[in-house]
């Protein structure tokens, strides 16, 4: 998908400045998120009270609101293993591996203007690969986390709340690797 589209409707109706699409990566140990927004789909509320125990309240994960870079990153670390704690999974820690190879990501989805797991027809792993992340000596699993969005679809709560309710997402925030 083409991140600097006209086209109102991608991606579940959001679109998003391809000036914010540089600002915002990171990552989490086991899943690469290169963040840059998601839109939950409109008309889902009765289902979406379902996994809402799994959002952390603003007084447990301050800055739920902020579009402000580090904020946005501290915030979806907290409520990522708040998630996982109401789960009984241990927390994530933050990586530098990862953290380089979310931000190399990010280039690549502003750089080839496209926003998908393989970017520049790359493999979704391609930085992680070159990040020397996964070691033959052990076992290992990745996953990835994308988003894009714009106005509160770009806020950690939104961001997360998209995650959260889509089972992929979820699977990879609730990993137990």
């Amino acid at each position: 998908m083409k991140l600097c589209s006209n086209d109102k409707t991608a991606n579940l109706g959001v679109q998003m400045s391809c000036r914010c699409l540089k600002a915002f990566s990171l990552s989490l140990c086991l899943i690469g998120l290169a963040l840059i927004g998601l839109a939950a789909a409109p008309g889902a509320s009765a289902q979406q009270s379902r996994f809402d125990y799994l959002l952390a309240p603003e007084s447990s994960c301050p800055n739920q609101l902020s579009n402000q870079r580090a904020r946005m990153i501290n915030v979806i670390y907290c409520m990522t293993n708040y998630a996982r704690a109401k789960q009984g999974l241990p927390r994530y820690q933050r990586n530098n591996k990862l953290n380089w190879s979310a931000r190399r990501k990010s280039d690549d989805l502003y750089r080839c203007n496209e926003f998908a797991h393989s970017a520049c027809k790359r493999r979704f792993d391609y930085w992680i690969d070159r990040s020397k992340y996964k070691r033959s000596d052990r076992s290992w699993l990745v996953g990835e986390n994308i988003a894009w969005g714009s106005g509160s679809y770009s806020r950690p709560l939104e961001i997360f709340r998209a995650w959260i309710y889509s089972t992929g997402h979820r699977r990879a925030i609730l990993s137990r690797s």
